[in-house]
């Protein structure tokens, strides 16, 4: 089935939590490059509330971003060289009626052979 944006396009991957909640995966500082692309669930659009995702690498922030109703779908591209541990961190993501699905779609990690 997929996810789908407030524009209607289609994204065969994607996860988002409900609630307030993170994920760890454990990238073994094998990668070098996370990129995905965020967005709002098509059945979210004019909702009034809103929720915010985070990413951490080795617990330093290295992405934040409010995300409401309103918003076009965005990239996230970000250089993971040397990170062991990438948090992935939403809040406000449909906790009750006051957030909404705030989805990470089409993510993908990428080593670079040296």
């Amino acid at each position: 089935n997929g996810f789908y944006d407030t524009l209607g396009n289609r994204y065969e991957t994607g996860f988002y939590t409900l609630g307030d909640t993170y994920e760890i995966f454990d990238l073994n500082k094998e990668y070098n490059t996370f990129s995905a692309i965020g967005f709002v669930a098509k059945s979210d659009k004019g909702y009034n509330g809103s929720a915010s995702i985070k990413i951490y690498g080795d617990g330093e922030l290295l992405f934040s971003k409010k995300v409401t109703s309103d918003m076009k779908p965005y990239n996230i591209n970000l250089d993971i060289t040397g990170i062991q541990d990438l948090k992935i961190e939403f809040s406000g993501s449909f906790n009750g009626w006051d957030g909404l699905y705030a989805i990470i779609g089409n993510a993908m990690l990428q080593r670079t052979e040296k």
